[in-house]
């Protein structure tokens, strides 16, 4: 019994696996048609690109099933009989069908304030007040340069981002990350646009801080400390972000014709067909289109198109069974199949 003709794996580590203790390993047999895994009932293999994979259910001659059932599986990651984790449905979440463990969890915003919330401080006419969620308001005049140090930053290269609008690097405030020893090193400031950094050591006296200037006058103002990957919205420390892994983002509408490759616009044929919607789509996210769904003839192509947000045409890709990354601007996607 196929599951599927053409399923691309990307570079890296994986399992196959039939693991069910209601079926012998005689009578059911998962295997890789493209023999790019071991014939066993575990196996593993180890990829250094894409590669595409034909996997399959093999019943073995001889054999008598009455109401079995298979658990076929490939999942990321080098495991064992002992240490493969449970079933779990393609594309499923985590949910009570579908128990998934989380495991060496970490949120988006990786700067831990060194003050708990509810904390408050006044220094040089400033006071500064540590909210629930990590977020540090400011209200009053300052006297001299009023400052406090909220964190540290970590190795790695990270976005530094959190200071309101209006920030300068003179006379008004901003987040500085800096040394406080000789020679007061100054690796970077945030002032309102967010500052890229790359630690590859980590000093005691490397701190990040909030700086507002003698003489200027602020009311409720809230600063947003964040080290993130791209920067973006802001979350509280470690708060978690969930994504929905495997989901169909596809409406299964479409309609004959075509798209034109240079303006994105419909065309008029009889020979193709094209997604009749604009689909949803988030900027830089990974996505795979499989063409198994619309068309049986692998000879087919297909063409994926990109728009903005006003529905703009911004370039197109080959999308055929292969995973492809929306471009920075991106917010709809098209495809048409071609032959």
């Amino acid at each position: 019994f196929r599951l599927a003709d053409n399923f691309v794996l990307s570079a890296g580590d994986y399992t196959l696996s039939n693991k069910n203790a209601n079926v012998s390993n005689g009578s059911f047999i998962f295997y890789d048609d493209g023999n790019n895994f071991p014939r066993t009932n575990i196996s593993n293999a180890t990829f250094t690109k894409d590669t595409t994979i034909k996997p399959y259910i093999k019943i073995t001659p001889g054999q008598t099933v009455n109401n079995q059932t298979v658990y076929p599986m490939i999942i990321k990651g080098t495991y064992t009989e002992e240490t493969l984790p449970p079933y779990e449905q393609y594309g499923a979440m985590p949910s009570p069908n579908y128990l998934s463990p989380i495991e060496n969890v970490e949120g988006k915003n990786k700067l831990k304030n060194i003050y708990e919330a509810g904390y408050t401080t006044t220094t040089k006419g400033i006071t500064f007040t540590v909210n629930n969620d990590g977020t540090i308001k400011a209200n009053g005049t300052a006297t001299s340069i009023a400052q406090i140090v909220i964190g540290k930053p970590i190795i790695g290269t990270y976005k530094y981002t959190g200071c309101p609008t209006g920030g300068k690097f003179s006379n008004a405030y901003r987040i500085r990350i800096r040394n406080t020893q000789p020679p007061y090193t100054e690796y970077g400031t945030d002032i309102g646009n967010g500052a890229k950094i790359t630690f590859d050591n980590v000093l005691d006296s490397d701190v990040i801080t909030l700086t507002i200037d003698s003489g200027v006058t602020v009311n409720n103002l809230l600063f947003k400390p964040m080290i993130s990957a791209d920067g973006g919205e802001y979350v509280p420390y470690n708060s978690l972000e969930f994504k929905v892994e495997g989901k169909n983002i596809f409406d299964e509408q479409v309609e004959i014709g075509r798209i034109n490759t240079t303006t994105g616009q419909n065309e008029a044929t009889s020979n193709n067909i094209r997604s009749k919607n604009y689909i949803n789509i988030k900027a830089l996210e990974t996505y795979y289109l499989y063409n198994g769904s619309l068309l049986n003839d692998s000879k087919s192509k297909m063409l994926g198109f990109f728009y903005d947000k006003d529905k703009n045409f911004i370039s197109n890709t080959s999308v055929n069974n292969t995973s492809f990354t929306a471009p920075e601007n991106a917010k709809y996607f098209r495809f048409y199949c071609a032959t």
